[in-house]
């Protein structure tokens, strides 16, 4: 996004969120929400506007809207998956929304239940409360998007076990993946294994690890925290190392 087409942006609105950094060809990188900008949220060029590639929590709404107006505005929004934090403020954003087939029930309902059999008394808490402070509420899902599907320049790629209709983004020309909470990072070099306290699934989740190796990005870009550049697959490895994998 160039300065020309910048919008003018208050104190609260930076707080909120970082100017959004261009990382290829026709998408950029909004570092975003709250604690300050820990949450990655994606503008993808598509058509006349751009894709929202998830939303962070609820209060970004309005910052998201002033900074995606330069390019057209918000035309639809793709949700990775539908925890609290991705979905956060997209029923804010007046554009409809897609998520793939297996996240559509849980992106409809009030609460993401992202609790399994057996969980413990702090996980179904932080589970409620952390949803309660950061998500607008469930979204009417217009459409739905799965592998293969395109959304810009970019190709949906099934990435389950986080969540079970978790997705991502992936580009073959500059070989960059936007892999949602399929591994976080703590700094360009170094990955972490999904938080169990959010998973579903940890085989799937693992697998879904492998497939990102696999792919062999140049760029992987998880949903909280930098991109790893370069050597990705080793950050990874490493990873599923750390969880027996």
């Amino acid at each position: 996004m160039s300065s020309s087409t910048s919008p003018r942006r208050g104190p609260w609105g930076r707080i909120l969120a970082a100017d959004p950094e261009p990382i290829g060809d026709d998408t950029w990188v909004i570092r975003a929400s709250l604690p300050r900008h820990g949450i990655n949220v994606f503008l993808v060029r598509e058509d006349d506007g751009v894709v929202c590639f998830d939303t962070g929590s609820r209060e970004l709404a309005g910052e998201l809207r002033r900074l995606a107006a330069g390019h057209g505005g918000i035309s639809r929004v793709v949700l990775s998956h539908a925890h609290y934090d991705h979905r956060g403020c997209a029923r804010r954003l007046g554009a409809p929304v897609y998520c793939h087939p297996a996240e559509r029930a849980f992106a409809e309902r009030r609460t993401y239940d992202a609790i399994l059999p057996g969980a413990s008394t702090l996980k179904i808490l932080r589970v409620h409360l952390m949803g309660a402070l950061r998500d607008a509420g469930p979204v009417s899902i217009a459409g739905t998007v799965q592998e293969g599907d395109r959304v810009g320049s970019y190709t949906v790629v099934e990435l389950p076990g986080h969540t079970p209709g978790q997705i991502g983004l992936w580009r073959e020309a500059d070989r960059t993946v936007l892999a949602a909470d399929c591994f976080y990072t703590l700094n360009e070099h170094t990955a972490g294994y999904p938080y169990s306290i959010y998973g579903q699934d940890d085989q799937q989740a693992a697998a879904s690890v492998r497939r990102i190796i696999d792919l062999e990005p140049a760029v992987a870009w998880p949903g909280h925290g930098p991109a790893l550049r370069g050597d990705v697959r080793g950050p990874l490895q490493r990873a599923l190392a750390t969880k027996g994998h």
